[in-house]
Parts: C-alpha cells; structure tokens; sequence
C-alpha cells in the first residue's frame, strides 16, 4: 500500500487560503478584492483588478503559490488606468 503525504498547502481551504494572503501582499497585486476557489487540481481567480499587468501578476503569483495547480485566471480588468487615489480638490 503506498501511503500519500500531501503537504498542507494542498488541502484546498489552505491552498485558497495561501494563495489569497500572497494576492495581498505581493506588490505587483496588492489586491484584496480577488476571490480564489480551488476545485480539483484547478484554481481559479475572479473579481475585477485595475490593469492587464495586475491580473497577470495575479496569475504569475498563484502559479508560485501552487506550480501543482492549473491556474485559471478570469480576472476582469476595469477600465480606470488605476486604482482611485484621494479626492482631487478643484479650486
């Protein structure tokens, strides 16, 4: 009998949870707002992120997180160039 050792990060609560703290803190992402669900052997990212260069760095970054996964990324970008910085004031 061939006894399985899977590492925790393999459980898929810790695989999402793993993948969604290094989505927040890796500063080509730094984005919250990204829902990740794992099923199977495939994880995937949705929600909406700022820029093409953003929701490729969250796909290159989850990749990282789980080279074991396939990793699909349907991250929507919005169409501001940026996220919203403080209010301008107009005088």
């Amino acid at each position: 009998m061939t006894e399985h050792h899977h590492d925790p990060v393999d459980v898929p609560e810790y695989v999402v949870a793993h993948i969604h703290e290094a989505l927040t803190t890796d500063p080509r992402v730094m984005e919250q707002g990204i829902e990740v669900v794992a099923a199977g052997d495939t994880v995937v990212l949705m929600g909406r992120v700022f820029s093409r260069a953003q929701a490729d760095a969250a796909g290159d970054v989850a990749r990282a997180c789980v080279p074991s996964y396939r990793v699909r990324n349907d991250l929507e970008v919005l169409d501001q160039p940026s996220p919203p910085g403080p209010a301008e004031r107009l005088s």
